[in-house]
């Protein structure tokens, strides 16, 4: 039998070619990113308006704190794509006013009030995973 995305990812949500899943369950960074590695994907990259509106409309039990697949871990101020790519590459940022604030403290991305807000890696937060394409 030859298995399709969707025959793999049955609770996750299409939206543009990409199969996506909001975890309400609080983790740190490091542990959200592993989850979505174990279930085949990564965490997800927010890289137009449209990923942006959709993605705030997956129900999660941590609707204002959500974490996603970008971060300054590496080189702080140079914020980076799960997938390698950098933020300034996409085109496309969706930060709170006065954000990104936290300096070396705060190194990874969630959404906080629909908006984009760096906090600390190691908080527990609901996050959200991106697979296929």
């Amino acid at each position: 039998r030859i298995f399709r995305p969707s025959d793999c990812y049955t609770d996750w949500t299409v939206y543009n070619g990409k199969y996506y899943k909001a975890f309400g369950d609080g983790k740190t960074y490091d542990e959200a990113r592993q989850v979505c590695r174990k279930a085949g994907g990564r965490l997800a990259a927010i890289k137009d308006s449209g990923t942006s509106g959709f993605i705030k409309t997956l129900p999660s039990d941590h609707k204002w704190f959500v974490l996603f697949g970008l971060s300054d871990q590496d080189t702080e101020g140079e914020f980076q794509w799960e997938d390698g790519t950098s933020l300034s590459s996409s085109g496309f940022s969706d930060w709170y006013r006065g954000e990104p604030n936290g300096g070396r403290r705060e190194n990874c991305v969630q959404f906080w009030r629909r908006r984009w807000n760096d906090r600390r890696c190691a908080d527990r937060l609901g996050f959200t995973c991106e697979a296929g394409a």
